[in-house]
């Protein structure tokens, strides 16, 4: 039997090793062993103070910062994998966020951070730094914000965002550029209404309520007026949209009328036999004929024997002019065809129901769908008339 080392033959006694290595007395006691293996060594590598075989070696770590063999602790970081020794992990900085320990790294608000780190991080949209740790976000959007930026910065009214130097107060509220555009103007004093607004059924646009509550009003739409409207001599005030249609001279009322007349009988075969008079007139002469003292009729039918007056007051837009005259006349027709003792629902919504095809008649159908949204006795009576229709 020969020993592995020295490759003499072996008389006497011998030592037999884990990986069935024979070594003679003589080599067992006079060869360096390896550090790890406890193996009698012919080769080896010295790392430090320590002699170590060559397989052991292959066995070994090397750190992934200093690449040295190491001998001793170690700590892996797996997700990374880094294998870092003893002194690379005491001696090296760690990243802010991951903890890694890091031999480069990037410098942000005085911290350092793994390239990894900050490759990932947000950018501020107020402060412009990069963000590490925790942070804000809008959402369905790609902007951030650190938590010092979102914290005590000041925040729009609507959408939260926070806010820089850009931004209107409105009513005590800040509102960021985006939100101001998609806020309702009011067409009166031309500012973002920023909670309720208001409507007029005849008129576009909407009207804050500074406005609707402190300004005067059309006395036909409705509209709060601030400049470019009419004051007329019965103290009526016209927006600008109503009196360019306005209805003024006599002879025009008359056209509509008989325009009205004509449509009537071709629709639906109802003619007023008796004489009837068109008077254009003022507010005033308008209280003084009716009964009720409605503030706000804007025309009658008055039958005094077998003489009929339709009164039309003026300056009205045509398209109400037109629904109005349809009205009256229909009151005509009812006072020549129909008992005098009526149920005034029944009455008006007839009325209503007759100036509704006129409108439609010539094309003014978001006129005519007004009636539907009137909740008075008009609108009412006009709606039961439309269900015995259908």
């Amino acid at each position: 039997m020969k020993c592995n080392f020295c490759q003499k033959e072996i008389i006497g006694k011998y030592f037999i090793y884990d990986n069935s290595l024979i070594a003679c007395l003589d080599c067992n006691y006079k060869l360096p062993k390896c550090a790890f293996c406890k193996i009698p060594i012919k080769k080896f590598k010295q790392i430090e103070d320590k002699k170590i075989c060559l397989l052991c070696l292959q066995q070994l770590k090397t750190c992934s910062y200093c690449k040295k063999i190491i001998i001793g602790e170690y700590v892996i970081y797996k997700e990374k994998r880094i294998i870092l020794c003893k002194d690379c992990l005491e001696n090296n900085p760690k990243c802010k966020a991951c903890n890694l320990t890091i031999k480069r790294w990037v410098l942000i608000n005085n911290e350092k951070y793994c390239i990894d780190c900050a490759k990932k991080a947000k950018s501020c949209l107020i402060c412009k730094k990069l963000i590490i740790g925790r942070y804000w976000t809008i959402k369905n959007s790609n902007k951030y914000y650190c938590d010092s930026c979102y914290t005590r910065t000041k925040h729009c009214a609507l959408c939260s965002i926070p806010l820089d130097s850009n931004y209107l107060e409105l009513n005590g509220k800040k509102i960021c550029p985006k939100c101001l555009k998609m806020l309702p103007i009011c067409k009166c004093c031309k500012r973002p209404i920023l909670e309720k607004y208001w409507q007029y059924g005849r008129a576009e646009g909407h009207y804050c309520i500074y406005c609707h509550e402190k300004e005067d009003h059309c006395d036909v739409c409705g509209i709060p007026l601030k400049i470019n409207y009419v004051k007329l001599s019965d103290k009526r005030l016209i927006c600008k949209s109503c009196h360019e249609t306005a209805i003024t001279d006599s002879e025009v009322a008359e056209e509509i009328l008989e325009s009205v007349e004509n449509i009537i009988l071709r629709k639906f075969k109802m003619k007023v036999n008796c004489s009837s008079k068109l008077k254009l007139v003022n507010k005033q002469t308008i209280k003084n004929i009716q009964k009720d003292k409605d503030e706000n009729v804007l025309g009658l039918f008055n039958r005094i024997n077998h003489k009929f007056d339709i009164y039309l007051l003026s300056n009205l837009p045509k398209s109400l002019a037109i629904s109005v005259l349809s009205h009256e006349y229909a009151h005509a027709w009812q006072a020549e065809n129909t008992p005098a003792k009526q149920d005034i629902s029944l009455r008006e919504g007839f009325c209503e129901w007759i100036s509704y095809h006129v409108l439609l008649e010539l094309g003014l159908r978001k006129e005519a769908e007004l009636m539907n949204k009137r909740k008075d006795i008009y609108g009412q009576g006009f709606k039961f008339i439309e269900k015995i229709e259908a």
